[in-house]
């Protein structure tokens, strides 16, 4: 089969290398043209503009970085060929699938939206999740493709592309819920004198993140958050709960009393300050810094907490870091 692949960041070059190890001609193409180098030296051709690349497609995959990012390559005027299958694994809001579907069925394009559950390491071992949302016989072209990096028991059928966007979400939104509990954890152990390489190592196959879609505390921050502000508008209103942050205002939804610790909170924030991707990797840690005895925070840097602190019975303030989340 001859696939189009636009865009080839982390996940989009996973995909690619199933591709090209099953046989098919794949033509690439990403904006900055180096990210290309690896698939174009597994065999497949770059392409110097999504145009070029599309050309007689059979199936064109899209894994782009969010919905603005599809609108500019995809909705702008690409020509994709009226028989061809626009397959996209963008992780993109209900809304956002719908437009797109409206978008393709006025232009006489097939649509798929196929987004993945999970993120690179059960990507490369071919076991993500995937959602396929479209018309049957669309999603007939495109699911042999998405077995190569899904796993055949987390590969489902939904009926429509929006459906496919809710559950990517809902995984999302579980898994956020499911970081916020082991900052609890942490600080819950550290309340009774255990360390947090004691908490985790006690974690370890009921901490978050351990199935297969998932790294655990390793799952990338940036993916958790990226993908949450999809759903969550900016929300006003300060929280009862702002104590617990010092440094950082907390809010509520409409003047709800939900502390900042809530991720759909920072979440929301942060995609007012560009959705930039956060890079950090943390690993475990610990640092004294001097506070006022009774106050305890969670510190986090536009997403996830990054540390938790507490204030030892000699007026040390105690900072713990977590792993990478």
């Amino acid at each position: 089969m001859k696939i189009a692949l636009l865009g080839v960041g982390r996940m989009g070059h996973e995909l690619g290398v199933h591709l090209l190890a099953a046989g098919h001609d794949l033509t690439a193409w990403n904006r900055t043209a180096s990210a290309v180098d690896r698939l174009r030296e597994a065999g497949a051709t770059q392409a110097d503009s999504p145009g070029n690349a599309v050309r007689d497609a059979d199936v064109v995959l899209t894994v782009l970085f969010g919905p603005d990012t599809v609108r500019e390559v995809v909705l702008s005027g690409l020509e994709i060929p009226a028989e061809a299958v626009w397959f996209d694994v963008t992780t993109v809001s209900p809304e956002d699938a719908r437009e797109f579907a409206d978008y393709a069925t006025a232009a006489g394009i097939r649509y798929v939206h196929g987004p993945v559950i999970g993120s690179l390491a059960p990507a490369r071992a071919g076991q993500l999740g995937v959602l396929l949302g479209g018309a049957p016989e669309d999603v007939d072209v495109v699911e042999p493709l998405a077995a190569l990096w899904g796993d055949a028991e987390r590969l489902r059928r939904v009926a429509t592309p929006s459906d496919a966007a809710t559950g990517k979400l809902l995984a999302n939104l579980a898994l956020g819920v499911s970081l916020q509990g082991l900052v609890e954890a942490l600080r819950l152990g550290r309340a009774n004198g255990l360390d947090a390489a004691a908490v985790l190592d006690l974690l370890k196959g009921d901490g978050p993140g351990r199935d297969r879609g998932h790294e655990g505390p390793g799952h990338h921050r940036g993916h958790v958050r990226r993908h949450a502000v999809l759903r969550r508008p900016p929300c006003e209103g300060r929280s009862a709960d702002a104590a617990l942050h010092p440094r950082s205002p907390a809010r509520g939804h409409g003047g709800a009393a939900v502390a900042h610790r809530c991720a759909a909170c920072r979440l929301g924030r942060r995609r007012h300050r560009g959705d930039r991707e956060a890079r950090a990797r943390l690993g475990p840690g610990t640092e004294a810094r001097g506070g006022a005895p009774g106050t305890r925070s969670a510190q986090s840097t536009c997403g996830n907490p990054r540390s938790i602190a507490d204030v030892d019975g000699s007026g040390q303030r105690v900072v713990t870091t977590l792993p990478r989340v």
